[in-house]
């Protein structure tokens, strides 16, 4: 059953309509992530510099938020039950990241000291972030998911993200030097052999809501289309982005990235098609 304590409540049913279908999807193994439950409320966003982009204040409304990233464990169960990567490239393709890599991957990120021959376990990346995650195939996973089990999961809107990783607006900045106590970025990811520094989720402190990784590891798709403006004149209540664009957005930074670019204001966007190395994603449910 999912825990509960004073700050977090973690889902066990999102709606009492959905609860027997999220019983029967953890007795048959469906990877539901574990969720956190937001209460709604008001808050100002940080502004983004880089992009010309200035705070604003939003209502939001309660929501549930994945407590970590979606997980390789996750994503190749729904690609070894659907074909999904098989259907869009080609035969042999069956998940983001081949089986040597990930072996190099896990190996890489063992602590100093390590035995260099130690052989990695036989899903080595099962509790690291899925990355090589474009848009459409977070959205294919959101699907299944919500198909799997009568809850619509979903992308966060860029609101939502923004306002969980601030823990409701509680703690809009983490200072530079105080960064490495919950992300892994640049100055903390050790890069060894020039790997790709992925690493396990929830390895490091959590914010007050009990989210980990929301700054660093990899960057996160949002729902939302990017419109630079649009920040200026949305919705106060409950924005949901642009209704058409070029690119979707991403927060949160990367392993790769400098102190200043795993901010809570920091953002970024790229079309629905692109892949790489530090790009992943958590999923939402809304709260009604």
């Amino acid at each position: 059953m999912w825990k509960a304590c004073s700050h977090t409540f973690f889902l066990l049913v999102v709606v009492s309509q959905a609860g027997a279908a999220t019983l029967w999807a953890r007795e048959h193994g469906v990877p539901v992530p574990e969720m956190v439950f937001v209460h709604g409320g008001t808050f100002e966003t940080g502004g983004d510099p880089n992009k010309d982009v200035s705070g604003r204040e939003y209502v939001l409304r309660d929501f549930w938020i994945g407590r970590t990233e979606v997980t390789f464990g996750q994503f190749d169960s729904f690609c070894e039950e659907t074909g999904y990567y098989e259907e869009r490239f080609s035969k042999g393709i069956v998940s983001p990241v081949h089986d040597g890599e990930r072996r190099g991957i896990w190996k890489a990120t063992q602590p100093e000291g390590s035995a260099p021959d130690a052989e990695p376990p036989e899903h080595p990346l099962r509790n690291y972030p899925a990355i090589e995650v474009c848009w459409l195939d977070a959205c294919a996973f959101c699907l299944w998911l919500s198909e799997k089990t009568g809850i619509g999961f979903r992308l966060p809107t860029q609101a939502e993200w923004g306002y969980a990783c601030t823990a409701r607006g509680t703690q809009p900045a983490v200072e530079s030097d105080r960064l490495g106590e919950v992300a892994w970025f640049a100055e903390s990811a050790n890069r060894r052999d020039g790997r790709t520094q992925i690493r396990p989720v929830a390895a490091k402190m959590a914010n007050s809501l009990g989210l980990y990784d929301m700054l660093g590891n990899v960057w996160e798709w949002c729902a939302d289309w990017y419109d630079v403006e649009y920040y200026a004149k949305s919705p106060m209540n409950d924005p949901e982005g642009p209704a058409t664009g070029e690119e979707r957005v991403y927060r949160g930074g990367g392993w790769f990235n400098c102190a200043r670019g795993c901010r809570s204001a920091t953002r970024s966007a790229s079309q629905t098609e692109n892949r790489n190395l530090a790009l992943g994603f958590r999923v939402a449910v809304a709260a009604e």
